[in-house]
């Protein structure tokens, strides 16, 4: 997933990564000029790291969960949903309203991060 061939790359050396996940994270870069990615703010790598530690473990005892059908799941979700729907209020606040993301790139951000908002937040309403 993103968070271990992508996010992980904000907060630990590229030597930690295969080469097709550095490739993938330089050209996102340089498509992109995502200015969360390329300063790395503090707050940022924060929540990069809660994600890691939280959301990460999740997505495996979800998988399980989910095709198992298992019932238990559903508090654990909840919890999930909640969580990165909170982390990314911040990450979307930076896009939109800091002058440092150009106005031109704000479009083409949104749709990249969108995603990770909208989706734990129809886990959230399903749930």
């Amino acid at each position: 997933p993103a968070t271990i061939f992508v996010d992980l790359q904000v907060v630990l050396p590229k030597k930690f990564f295969p080469a097709f996940a550095r490739r993938s994270f330089d050209f996102y870069i340089d498509t992109f000029k995502d200015p969360l990615l390329t300063s790395r703010p503090l707050w940022f790598k924060s929540l990069i790291m809660a994600e890691v530690v939280f959301q990460l473990p999740f997505f495996f005892v979800a998988l399980y969960a989910f095709r198992t059908r298992a019932n238990w799941i559903r508090v654990p979700s909840i919890v999930y949903a909640a969580h990165a729907c909170t982390q990314m209020v911040p990450i979307l606040g930076s896009v939109w309203f800091d002058e440092a993301v150009p106005k031109e790139k704000r479009t083409v951000l949104s749709c990249i991060y969108l995603p990770y908002f909208a989706i734990p937040l129809w886990l959230l309403v399903r749930m």
